[in-house]
């Protein structure tokens, strides 16, 4: 359940692994228009706490280096990974857990290395450190891709595999036999029609949609749905799993400082205030996506008016959360020439 990036790699890898499998991947919505997938930045890093995660990465960043060349061209275009780098940036404070950290990710062979302040400036002379106390810069396999891409890319060679991709949501999940296992899912689906005719149980006139409601049977369902996969969760007997969407904000913005667009440029960068940054595209455009995790616990996070059911503006939030620790971490970022563009994002 659920045809972004995640669902469509799921039934990719379990037909390559057995392709006498029957796979069916319910995706609501074909356009992807508010999916999780193609709205995200595409960023891929070996920096975590936990071993099994870094292992994940590290199996991604083949994948995108190696593993996906060794397919058919002609059924989707490479997915083109920019090695960009990620820079974790501690204080004090966080050196503790960052040291603690890159001990597990070394453990797993991540390329990464702790930097001290003085090698950050060297490296990264755009940079202020004022503040800080270590870095922690993944140098190979870690940067960013384009999403869509990489989801296309999993949806077509699943497809050519012999996936089958229903456009609908699941409504009911139903249990039965031994052990009580997923036996079967209700879809209900909504086609355009022009037709005041059709053979669907309800319809809604001649240029309205039809609706109908299909029972698949189910040896297993995988749940991708996402920051929606909570309620699919609910339907299968499983309550209070904490998943919810969050609105996130990511903005694109024009910087014509020289010092930010020479050499590789900059990195993926993460703050200890929250705040993340990158550039994009090539070094000499001079343009950078940037957003701001807002909020100290993760179950929360998010700015109050809108955790409380209000709205708050694009402008406000970059100029109340965002302006300041932009250009005191770069300072050459307080001559940023204009924000380019905002898409906001579950």
């Amino acid at each position: 359940a659920g045809g972004g990036a995640m669902g469509s790699s799921v039934a990719f890898h379990l037909l390559k692994a057995d392709p006498t499998l029957k796979v069916c991947v319910v995706e609501k919505d074909p356009t992807y228009k508010i999916a999780s997938s193609p709205l995200s930045v595409g960023s891929i890093r070996q920096q975590f706490s936990i071993s099994e995660n870094t292992r994940m990465s590290m199996m991604t960043a083949k994948f995108l280096k190696e593993s996906q060349h060794e397919f058919d061209p002609d059924v989707a275009e490479p997915i083109h990974f920019e090695e960009g780098g990620y820079l974790v940036l501690g204080t004090e404070k966080s050196r503790t857990a960052l040291q603690a950290n890159h001990i597990i990710q070394r453990q797993q062979n991540a390329k990464v290395k702790m930097l001290p302040t003085d090698e950050m400036r060297q490296k990264f002379p755009w940079l202020n450190t004022r503040g800080l106390a270590v870095g922690s810069w993944g140098y190979e396999n870690e940067g960013w891709f384009d999403p869509y891409s990489m989801m296309m890319w999993f949806k077509k060679h699943a497809i050519a595999l012999g996936a089958l991709y229903m456009q609908g949501t699941v409504s009911t999940i139903s249990r039965g036999g031994e052990g009580n296992k997923i036996s079967s899912v209700r879809v209900d689906s909504t086609e355009p029609t022009t037709s005041t005719t059709s053979s669907s149980s309800s319809s809604s006139g001649s240029s309205g949609s039809s609706s109908s409601s299909t029972v698949i049977g189910a040896g297993a369902l995988v749940n991708t749905g996402g920051c929606w996969a909570a309620q699919i969760a609910e339907m299968a007997g499983i309550p209070g799993v904490p998943i919810v969407p969050r609105l996130r904000r990511v903005f694109v913005f024009h910087c014509p400082e020289a010092e930010v667009s020479q050499g590789e440029g900059v990195p993926m960068v993460f703050d200890p205030s929250g705040l993340w940054f990158r550039r994009e595209g090539a070094p000499e455009a001079g343009l950078f996506v940037t957003g701001m995790a807002v909020g100290e616990d993760p179950d929360c996070e998010g700015v109050a008016e809108e955790l409380e059911g209000g709205g708050v503006n694009d402008t406000a939030f970059f100029e109340e959360h965002m302006w300041e620790p932009l250009a005191n971490r770069v300072p050459a970022f307080e001559n940023l020439r204009q924000v380019v563009n905002v898409r906001s994002l579950p």
